[in-house]
Order: structure tokens, then sequence, then C-alpha cells
């Protein structure tokens, strides 16, 4: 076995890879003088406050300038550089087009900061609804479970990472996107949403002859109950 893949199979135990070639990254929330890369994962393996699930290793006069960093750091080139990131858990896709992976959580039991807190143990967050490709991958997700918006029986929705700030019109989604609305309908939420006076998202499709049918729509609801939640959708997002 060559030094090269004998490093590979050490990395592998931690469960990280080699991400990128010749990338470092910037800004680290921790940054070590190591003797090796398995030195520099085993550190981010440890490492709990912050979490890391990224590193850099740059090579340096026989010792390893060690970066330590969350999902998607800012990275810069760097010939003497190794990217590395934790490797995605079971359970994730990637979204075609994207460089996010999402997980489909089909529940009724746990409400939006359950729900939340599940997708921080993975490194993750609920789904944040900017992105055409994430909206129609969640979209079609629903479709293929055939869980619909059920009004009467109290189910067929999924939550995704968006709270009110003010009302039910004054939005802040996890990424930190604020959407400001003055009515019910506007952006993609249905047209008869939002109606709780406020609290956190939720994305249903809901089935024909609503006009809405098959695009996804979102609707708010309370964040500390499990009412209308059929599910969720977490995210991880890497480097493209």
């Amino acid at each position: 076995m060559t030094m090269g893949s004998l490093v590979q199979a050490q990395m592998s135990t931690l469960n990280y890879q080699l991400y990128k070639m010749g990338m470092q990254v910037v800004g680290p929330i921790a940054e070590l003088q190591l003797l090796t890369s398995v030195e520099c994962a085993f550190h981010c393996h440890m490492s709990k406050n912050p979490t890391c699930y990224t590193f850099s290793a740059t090579k340096s006069s026989g010792a390893v300038d060690c970066r330590l960093s969350g999902w998607k750091p800012n990275l810069q080139a760097d010939t003497n550089s190794e990217y590395f990131v934790l490797k995605i858990p079971g359970g994730y896709e990637l979204v075609p087009g994207t460089s996010s992976y999402v997980k489909t959580v089909v529940t009724t039991t746990k409400n939006w900061n359950q729900a939340e807190a599940d997708c921080e143990v993975d490194g993750g967050r609920l789904a944040v609804d900017t992105n055409q490709q994430i909206h129609a991958y969640m979209t079609q997700m629903i479709l293929s479970l055939g869980i619909y918006s059920n009004v009467g029986a109290g189910t067929g929705y999924f939550r995704i990472g968006g709270q009110s700030t003010m009302d039910a019109n004054h939005w802040r989604l996890l990424d930190g996107t604020l959407l400001n609305y003055t009515g019910k309908g506007q952006g993609l939420f249905h047209p008869t949403e939002p109606n709780q006076g406020g609290g956190c998202l939720m994305i249903a499709v809901y089935k024909a002859p609503d006009s809405t049918c098959c695009n996804g729509r979102w609707a708010d609801n309370d964040c500390t109950i499990t009412t209308w939640s059929s599910g969720y959708f977490c995210e991880i997002q890497v480097p493209a």
C-alpha cells in the first residue's frame, strides 16, 4: 500500500474524504500546526464547539497547516493544500444542479424545533427553499410519496427552514434571506396562506382541483406543535 492510499484509508476510518485538490480554507474556526493530515482529521472529528465538518491541510516544511471549518467555508486556491469533507450521512441525495444534499424524513411526531435539531445532528439544517432545483426536488419527493395536503385530516405538510419575525408577513429563512409580504398568496405561499399569525414554514402539494396543485406551496404553522406535519426536509451544503 502506498503512503497516499494509507492516508486515505486512515481518513476513511474517520469518515473524511478528499474533496478538492489545491484549495485552502479561509477564515477557519481553528488553525493548528500538526504533523499529518490524518491528525487534522482527528482534531476536526473531536471539535464540538463549534463543530468541524471540513478542513484543509497545507503542507509546509515537514508539517501541516490544518484549518478547521464548517460545511460551506470560503476557499482560496493553494497548490500545496488539500480540502477534505466529512462524508455525507446516509439518507441524503444530491439535488441535481446544486451543491446541496437533501434528506426527506416522514414523521408526524416532531415539531419544527425538533426537526431542525435533527438536521443539525447531521451538520445540516432544515432545507431552505430559495433555489428552483431544491424547490422542484422537494415537490417531486412529496408527489412520489403521495402525501397531499389534507386540511380535514390535518396532515400533508413538510417543515422547511424559515420562521416569521414580527408577524405572518415577515420571514427569515435559515440562510439569512429576509422575505417581506403584504398579504396572503404572495411568493410561494398558497393563496390562503399565511394564516396562522406567524410561526414556521411548511411546504405541501395540494390536490387538484386546487389551482396550485403540484407546484409545492408554502403554509405557516405554530413552531411548537405537530398538527399538520407529515415530515421535514434536511439540507447539507458543500462547496460547489
